[in-house]
Parts: structure tokens; sequence; C-alpha cells
């Protein structure tokens, strides 16, 4: 079996993170297929000689999803933040025309100043007129929101596409009806505006959350170390990290940080575990004792054994 990690696009809920684990769990080969929806990440287990990748980033695709290539992967920060400044500017637009939507519509509760039965046709226009910007910004929601439905997968999307579609077409119905008899009705466009408006806003804070979660992330990764001490037929090298492998064996040093997961072997050690656990007192480790990539040996020489290595490790 053989286990492997891509970069999922597309997804809004954990909805959508539940679609893509049922795709991929039906493409042959697949043992298994977890999504973290927070991350954006698909895991799969599968059998590489009966699975090919091509038909699972096919079929993800049919779904409303897509597999990033390795590539773009580096790309994806930049998209993030394009798409948090496209939110905001999404959400300052919609709330530019749903504020004096939200005061005309519920104006007549307010005060008897704004009487819409006196001027029922210039009271359906302005609503309408004002609703249509919000629906334009908000479309993004239309398109994944019915896509996923006719996909017979629907997700958070597809109820707001649903919701707010309903409001919308039967205000737009009341206002034909009120610009042919001039007889007020009951119109519902600033429901379809308030909840685009707000799920815009609630996407952005989504995003900015994430963006500063990655960001503490990078800052963590930032202080594995580069490079291993391995021993190779008998002698001592030091190594690029990357290069280290399942089975090697590492010596670490008083004062040095550990590279990679892994079992202890030969010595003994405190480690600090602190930036990983919250443990602030050193843990003792034996022949046996696990130890975690990144954490620091601080007075024993130890010879372990690596057990996890690259994206597998704890960090």
């Amino acid at each position: 079996m053989e286990n492997r990690t891509f970069q999922v696009e597309g997804m809004s809920c954990a909805a959508c993170a539940r679609t893509i684990e049922k795709v991929s769990r039906k493409v042959e080969g697949v043992k298994e297929a977890n999504v973290n929806f927070a991350t954006e990440k698909l895991t799969v287990s599968f059998d590489p000689s009966k699975m090919k990748i091509n038909h699972l980033k096919k079929d993800i695709e049919r779904a409303g999803y897509k597999i990033l290539e390795e590539e773009s992967i580096g790309e994806k920060e930049k998209k993030k933040e394009n798409e948090i400044r496209g939110l905001k500017r999404r959400f300052i637009i919609s709330a530019v025309f749903t504020v004096p939507l939200l005061v005309v519509a519920m104006g007549p509760m307010i005060t008897s100043a704004i009487d819409p039965m006196m001027h029922p046709r210039e009271f359906a226009v302005i609503q309408l007129l004002l609703v249509l910007p919000v629906m334009v910004v908000g479309r993004k929601y239309f398109i994944g929101g019915f896509r996923s439905l006719f996909k017979r997968s629907p997700n958070m999307d597809s109820l707001i596409a649903i919701g707010t579609s309903a409001a919308f077409l039967y205000s737009l119905f009341s206002v034909f009806k009120i610009l042919q008899s001039g007889i007020y009705r009951h119109m519902y466009f600033e429901s379809a505006g308030v909840i685009l408006t707000l799920i815009t806003l609630g996407k952005y804070f989504e995003n900015l959350a994430k963006g500063r979660t990655s960001e503490s992330i990078k800052k963590l990764m930032g202080l594995a170390p580069k490079t291993a001490n391995v021993i190779k037929n008998e002698r001592e090298i030091r190594i690029p990290i990357d290069e280290v492998k399942v089975s090697d064996v590492l010596v670490v040093r008083p004062g040095e940080k550990i590279p990679v997961d892994g079992e202890v072997i030969e010595g003994m050690t405190s480690v600090d575990e602190s930036m990983l656990t919250g443990e602030s007192i050193p843990v003792e480790k034996t022949p046996g004792s696990k130890i975690i990539g990144a954490s620091i040996n601080k007075n024993g020489s130890v010879k372990y054994r690596a057990t996890r290595v690259g994206k597998d490790t704890a960090l």
C-alpha cells in the first residue's frame, strides 16, 4: 500500500470534504481516503498496481473539485491572499447596496414617512436595482451551489443558492405584478441581499483565520533543522534532511535539534518538546523511547532510527 497527499481546490464546507472522501473511496485500488477541510488536503491510501492517479483526479473533477498539480501548490499561498482580498472587496460592494436596500425594505416598519402604498412601483424598482449588484457579486455561490446540486452532492453553497434564488424570483414576480397593477405586494429582496452579504463576511473571516493559522504552521516548520548526521557504512556523515530515509540511523548531540521522528536505539538523554507539546519539563529518553523531529536534545548523545520522514513527521 502507498500513501499520497494531494492539495484540493474548491471546497467550501464540511459536506464538500465528505463528498471528496466518498468519490475517492469509489476509485478502484483506493483503500482509504481522508480529507482535512482546514488544510484542504486529501490523504489517500491505495494499491499502486490498481489505482491510477489520473483516474482519481478525473473523478474528483467530475464531482466539481480539483486536485492541484505539484508545481501549482507553491502558488497556493498567493491564491489564498488574492481570495481574501476578493472576499473583502465583494463584501464591501455587497454591503454598500444591502444597507440602503434594508433601509428601504424595512423603513415602513420603522416610520410612516416611508409608505410603499403611495408609490408601489418606485418602491419595487428601487429594491430590484439595489439587490441586482449583490446578486452579481455573489454569483460564485450560485455557480458552485447549483453545480454541486446537479451532481447530487449538495453543499452549503447549494443551500445558499436555493434560498436566495427563491427569495429573489418570488420578489421579481411581485415586481412584475406591481408594475402591471400598481398595487403593492410583498417582496423579499432584502432577505437575499442580507444572506449573501453576511455569508461573504463569514467567508472572509474564515479565510483570514486560515491564513493566520497557515503562517503560524510555516513558522513552526522553520524550526526544523536543515541537515542530519546519519551513519552510513559505519561512518557518520552530514546530509540534507530531505535525503533522510526511514530506518536510517541518526546521531544527535547535546544542544542539537532532532531532525526527524524516530526511536532511540542507543544512549540516554532528555528532550525539550515544549514547542510541540507545551510541556516545559524535558522528557527523559532511553532506548525504545519515541522522539519527535524538531524537538531539542538537551544533555546527552543518542543514536536513533528514523521512523517517519518528510511530510509524515509529527511536525
